[in-house]
């Protein structure tokens, strides 16, 4: 790791700030001590005052939003990413970050692995699915926040997935969705593919064929 001349006569919580501004508003530890910065200044900028310790080994900057520059729930989903790394934004979460919604969700949902366990978090409010392996891996793909990574799913991932969970959560969300999805002329093969490994071959099939024909009449 090199650092410049002026990062040196800088003093690690200046350096801390331009991190924090840098990275949307979050700044772990680990990404701290990758800078060649020591985690006691961060938790001194904390005991200050100017920044907040959302859990161990991950901080917010009250500027945050700002920073962003993007909604409210991007911000929540990126959080819970950050303490929660094995999370997967999904369901209506994701659906509303491929701008496939005009809906707001309630709750932040988010898939993780069915051997793994979700840790209790006092916010936002989240609703966890727990998935396969091969469910979980498949169609994973990033979305760029403001210097982060992002990992979500994608918009044909995301459709199969609501179709499979359309008996708990509705049908109204998906059909929009899907609507929306072939309005954009998305990809049919990823989106039958993506069907296939949920499971809903034969209703995302029957269900482009109803919006087929609606459209020519």
């Amino acid at each position: 790791m090199q650092i410049n001349a002026n990062q040196e006569r800088q003093s690690p919580e200046t350096r801390l700030r331009a991190l924090f501004a840098q990275r949307g508003g979050y700044l772990t530890t680990h990404e701290a001590q990758a800078k060649g910065i020591a985690g006691v200044h961060l938790s001194r900028l904390a005991a200050a005052g100017e920044i907040e310790r959302v859990q161990r080994g991950v901080y917010r900057h009250p500027q945050a939003s700002q920073w962003l520059q993007t909604s409210m729930t991007v911000e929540q989903l990126l959080e819970v990413q950050l303490r929660v790394p094995y999370a997967r934004p999904s369901l209506l979460s994701a659906l509303e970050l491929h701008g496939l919604t005009t809906t707001t969700p309630s709750v932040v949902y988010v898939t993780i692995p069915a051997n793994r366990h979700f840790p209790p978090l006092s916010s936002p409010p989240i609703q966890v699915i727990y998935a396969a392996p091969h469910v979980y891996e498949y169609g994973v793909e990033t979305v760029q926040v403001n210097g982060r990574q992002l990992l979500t799913y994608s918009a044909a991932k995301t459709l199969a997935d609501l179709l499979k969970h359309s008996p708990r959560y509705g049908r109204h969300l998906y059909l929009e969705g899907l609507k929306k999805y072939l309005d954009r002329r998305g990809d049919l093969h990823a989106l039958m593919d993506a069907a296939k490994v949920m499971k809903v071959e034969s209703g995302m099939r029957h269900d482009l064929e109803v919006l087929a024909h609606d459209q020519d009449h």
